[in-house]
């Protein structure tokens, strides 16, 4: 199964300023975006990145407490796909993994931090040594 790449607004600008935003497609052939983040790089985009919008908004409003709104889709939009690849700036990433959402939510912590710092192993072994770590 290929995995489906989904980027954050921030690594399309980067690349777009020093016009290298086709190495995303070098690299992953295609990239899915929400369309947060579309309206957020407010250039035109090639046409081999993909739209996908977010089923889960209820994760995309909370996600949006720590970070922007294309961020927050993109990350929910990670979290709600299987097998997908989420592109996001590190210091970002390393941000919204120190934040700790309410238990009462229903989204839990391991919920929430599982996808969004960089848990993509299918073995349930791995996520846990992993998420022991944080």
């Amino acid at each position: 199964m290929q995995r489906i790449i989904i980027a954050d607004v921030s690594c399309l600008i980067l690349l777009d300023k020093i016009n290298k935003l086709d190495l995303l497609k070098i690299l992953f052939h295609t990239i899915t975006i929400t369309p947060e983040v579309a309206s957020e790089f407010k250039n035109s985009l090639p046409v081999w990145i993909e739209f996908r919008n977010v089923g889960d908004k209820t994760l995309q409003l909370f996600i949006e407490k720590f970070v922007d709104k294309g961020e927050a889709s993109a990350i929910a939009l990670a979290k709600e796909l299987r097998n997908s690849l989420l592109i996001i700036d590190r210091f970002k990433r390393k941000n919204i993994c120190a934040k700790k959402p309410n238990s009462n939510n229903r989204h839990s912590r391991y919920n929430y931090r599982s996808k969004t710092c960089g848990h993509y192993s299918s073995n349930a072994n791995t996520n846990a040594n992993q998420r022991d770590k944080l």
